[in-house]
């Protein structure tokens, strides 16, 4: 595929596309740390509460520039409502080749290990893009206009291999595995390597990796430590929680000033560490 450089400056947008009220409301947790980040950078943030593609709501990250809300953009910067945003990063576009997706690989954060990788695309009945493959994350991407009309092949051969999933799995086909856009995504920009660029990892540290930190640190205590300062937050006031929160607020603050976005992938109970007062 064929993609032309712009040479006139990339008009770049910001943007999250939160269709329910679930995603809304861990944005609004983080909404404040993302605002003050575009403000330094001048950049505008646009949040989509609807399905770009409501038959595919995995894939609506890669099409809000089909929307009016982005018709005067040409590139968008797009961000998972689970990113926490360090206000004080700088910009993922600095010395970005607009003609590539600029995605972060998974790689720069676990240790090397082929196997982790190739049962994640067998996970997916895909075979791997590569005999030591990579997993691209998603979370928090760059693209183009251009762009964007290849992630609508991909959607495409997605919906095909839907069918063929659902086919050999039946009952047992786990709704999330038939959604999931990123082994797609991942592996189709793997086929053809001019078309990816390497994100700075800082810019989507995933939480658990930056947690675990090699095995130094384990994940059980701190999911269970979160979980309960959730929960103890929706049932008590604020000024009793926090103190019991001081040692997550201690660790958001080490998170977030070694890296630019932390990207909370799976269970979000960490962001309740950060809402009382990351």
């Amino acid at each position: 595929m064929a993609l032309h450089h712009l040479v006139c400056t990339v008009r770049l947008a910001v943007a999250a596309v939160c269709p329910d009220p679930r995603q809304r409301g861990l944005l609004e947790i983080v909404r404040p740390g993302w605002e003050e980040w575009t403000r330094r950078h001048a950049l505008p943030l646009v949040v989509i509460e609807r399905h770009p593609r409501p038959d595919a709501p995995y894939w609506g990250k890669y099409f809000p520039l089909e929307l009016p809300e982005l018709r005067g953009f040409d590139a968008v910067l797009t961000l998972d409502n689970d990113v926490v945003v360090n206000p004080a990063a700088p910009s993922p576009a600095e010395g970005w080749d607009s003609t590539r997706v600029k995605i972060a690989d998974e790689r720069s954060q676990f240790a090397h290990d082929d196997e982790r990788f190739l049962s994640y695309y067998a996970d997916y009945d895909l075979p791997p893009p590569g005999a030591s493959p990579r997993v691209l994350n998603t979370g928090v991407m760059l693209y183009t206009r251009e762009h964007a009309a290849w992630f609508a092949t991909v959607h495409g051969a997605w919906r095909d291999w839907r069918e063929k999933f659902r086919a050999a799995h039946g009952e047992a086909a786990d709704a999330f595995r038939l959604g999931n856009d990123q082994p797609h995504v991942s592996a189709a920009l793997q086929r053809d390597p001019t078309l990816w660029e390497p994100l700075d990892v800082r810019f989507n540290r995933l939480w658990w990796s930056w947690w675990e930190d090699g095995g130094r640190r384990r994940e059980l205590p701190l999911k269970l430590y979160a979980k309960s300062m959730q929960l103890l937050g929706r049932a008590l006031p604020r000024a009793l929680v926090r103190p019991l929160a001081g040692a997550g607020r201690r660790w958001w603050h080490d998170a977030l000033r070694e890296n630019h976005f932390i990207h909370v992938a799976g269970s979000k109970s960490p962001i309740s560490l950060y809402a009382l007062g990351g």
